[in-house]
């Protein structure tokens, strides 16, 4: 085994290249991961101050920070410096520097020590390199933060973060109960309002929940779960820059290299993979830099190390014939492959997109989701793959729903028909629980073939395309997509029945409420209940004609008001159908109701969020009872988000109107 070492030591010691986006060229004279393939797909929503570009660089974009966002920090530096001294920390290297916005600096025995600024942990854009070859600022090296410094770091605010989400959002909340929640979170919301709420107070800098501090670590595991389950990469990346160089967090160390690998940001990753194979055996690293070798054209050494790790491998039992056929490939040692896909890793996938070897739709679906957005810049993904994985970003609220139609046209039909797509969908119903369906590729097929479509059925078929959508839990999320389809069939074709017209126009109106092309009843009406603010007042005949008589418990909690009118009258005449009453909900828990009335009231910002995405869950809004969403807007408000109430609640209408207008399943 020392032999093993002293041989491995040799060529992990090789000199990397630093050239930016250039590499050396291999014995075919074709940089390895140089493609003439079309990027399938770039993030429209990279991290808030992430760009991923051409070659392997990271470029970085300002940041966007309230003056009341930076005021918080530096309150936080400056109780951290009161609570949290020097003797908590570790001595250990002192010659690695300490990203926090330049705010805090080593001390001569290795510890974070406050001086004039505080000492908040922050990724203000460092942890994404100016290129690759400069090395992240965040890694703090073997230095060990103390646990109060641990539970502090965090990342910069999101450009629309409410100013109340800031170092004091845990302020009267207990460790235990903040642990419980972020670890309960849903990864997937029919909510974009509470999904951004949730990534905020997630990500925020800020003192740590109070009570048992030996809870500190599994809350910061906690955070980078969720941001690992919501398929965020690039905040996901920033996090772990910002982690300790220790073995609590050497998982996460390993993953950092595998996404600058696949972000293409191979210097950097190559600096990190050396280092670790340089000091230990684990299979991991000594994988990690013969991959980067290969991609740096050092191929000698690359198949030198791959042998001497076979038989290190071979020697514990241990086995990983994808990596060594797909190496033998890139070094022009075999023809082809033939992989199991069940046991591909992220390296894998490194070497497939390297030797141009597409991925496949089951290669990729062995990709956890930690890495769904950092997936994008694979290049030889197959198409179904490619629709795959941004139907999976979208649905995270990663991409717009614009940039995903165009991929999905570019993509064309993937030979299946409307029919069969239509069928496969039908038979993923969902029963009672009204949670949200995740399997979105049926619905790309056909929304693509319907997009395609010229028979004279094809807006009957539509039409029952989207109330399948809907029983299927996927309707809300696809309603940009629906909108687009019936526009256009609208505006070519004179011939659409004056039945489905009124459909058609209710999927726009619910769509967008400032469609100015409207003339059905129904659909002006549900667009001026959407487009009622505070104060406003709405007439019984829009109630009526809209079938909303059962959502009036959310128009309340906007602030809308009904006009007067002689009820009596009204009454006598019946004219006020109470359509929709039937309809089955999930009525949220009456305990976790009762625990958000008084955080709300207690002014716990951060743990108010967490108990409105914790009582939503990944359920479909449309199923969730009226009044529970006219209670948790008003919790919003309590501790003074207006706008994200109202918003949450005009979610909620649109998911309330499409399921009382477009099917009859749960009456």
């Amino acid at each position: 085994m020392r032999f093993s070492r002293q041989l491995l030591a040799i060529f992990t010691g090789t000199s990397l290249l630093a050239s930016g986006i250039g590499f050396a060229q291999t014995n075919s004279g074709q940089d390895p991961r140089a493609a003439t393939s079309l990027t399938i797909l770039a993030p429209a929503t990279p991290a808030a101050d992430t760009t991923v570009t051409t070659g392997s660089q990271l470029d970085k974009q300002p940041d966007k920070q309230s003056d009341g966002q930076a005021n918080s920090e530096d309150e936080l530096g400056d109780l951290i410096s009161l609570i949290d001294n020097k003797d908590e920390t570790d001595a250990a290297d002192t010659d690695t520097s300490v990203s926090a916005s330049g705010l805090a600096q080593m001390d001569a025995d290795g510890a974070i020590e406050s001086e004039d600024k505080p000492a908040t942990l922050v990724s203000d854009g460092q942890a994404s390199e100016d290129n690759a070859t400069s090395q992240p600022l965040n890694r703090i090296g073997r230095n060990r933060v103390s646990q109060v410094g641990l539970a502090t770091i965090g990342l910069s605010a999101l450009a629309d973060q409410p100013a109340i989400i800031n170092s004091m959002l845990w302020s009267q909340t207990e460790m235990q109960d903040v642990v419980f929640l972020i670890e309960q979170a849903p990864v997937i919301s029919a909510s974009g309002t509470l999904r951004s709420l949730l990534h905020a107070v997630i990500t925020q800098p800020a003192l740590p929940p109070e009570g048992d501090e030996a809870l500190i670590e599994t809350l910061v595991s906690a955070k980078l779960d969720w941001l690992a389950g919501s398929g965020q990469s690039d905040r996901l990346s920033e996090f772990t820059r910002l982690l300790p160089d220790d073995d609590r967090w050497a998982e996460w160390r390993q993953w950092q290299v595998d996404y600058d690998l696949i972000r293409r940001a191979d210097d950097t990753a190559c600096a990190e993979a050396k280092t670790n194979a340089q000091q230990s055996l684990d299979s991991f690293w000594q994988k990690a830099n013969i991959v980067c070798l290969i991609l740096v054209g050092e191929q000698m050494q690359a198949a030198f190390a791959a042998d001497i790790l076979s038989d290190m491998l071979s020697t514990n039992a241990e086995d990983d014939d994808n990596f060594f056929m797909l190496t033998n490939l890139l070094l022009g040692k075999r023809d082809a492959v033939s992989l199991d896909l069940d046991n591909l890793s992220f390296l894998h996938l490194v070497l497939m997109d390297a030797a141009h070897e597409q991925i496949s739709l089951d290669a990729f679906e062995t990709l956890p989701a930690s890495m769904i957005q950092a997936s994008t810049s694979f290049r030889y993904l197959s198409p179904d793959a490619a629709l795959k994985t941004s139907y999976d970003s979208y649905i995270r609220g990663l991409i717009p729903a614009q940039q995903v139609q165009t991929l999905w046209r570019a993509q064309g039909a993937q030979n299946q028909p409307a029919e069969a797509a239509l069928a496969e969908i039908d038979a993923q119903r969902i029963a009672d629980n009204g949670l949200l369906s995740l399997d979105g590729l049926p619905s790309a097929y056909l929304w693509i073939a319907l997009s395609e479509r010229q028979a004279a059925d094809t807006d009957l078929l539509i039409m029952q395309s989207f109330a399948t959508e809907l029983a299927s839990r996927r309707a809300y999320g696809m309603l940009p997509f629906y909108a687009s389809l019936v526009s256009g069939r609208m505006a070519g074709t004179d011939s659409i029945s004056e039945e489905i017209a009124s459909r058609f126009e209710m999927i726009r109106a619910l769509y967008n409420p400032q469609d100015d092309g409207l003339t059905d009843n129904a659909a002006l009406s549900a667009q001026r209940l959407l487009m009622a603010s505070l104060d406003d007042t709405i007439a019984l005949q829009d109630i009526t004609q809209a079938d909303a008589a059962s959502i009036m418990p959310i128009l309340q909690a906007k602030g809308v008001a009904l006009d007067a009118e002689n009820w009596m009258t009204l009454t006598q005449k019946s004219a006020d159908m109470q359509t929709g009453l039937g309809l089955r909900y999930r009525m949220l828990s009456l305990s976790g109701k009762q625990a958000l009335d008084m955080a709300s009231q207690n002014g716990q910002v951060g743990k108010t969020i967490l108990l409105a995405n914790y009582l939503i869950g990944d359920a479909d809004l449309g199923w969730i009872a009226p009044a529970d969403i006219a209670h948790i807007a008003g919790a919003l408000k309590q501790i003074g988000l207006y706008d994200e109430a109202d918003s949450l609640a005009n979610e909620a209408l649109k998911a309330h109107l499409l399921r009382l207008h477009f099917t009859d399943a749960g009456r």
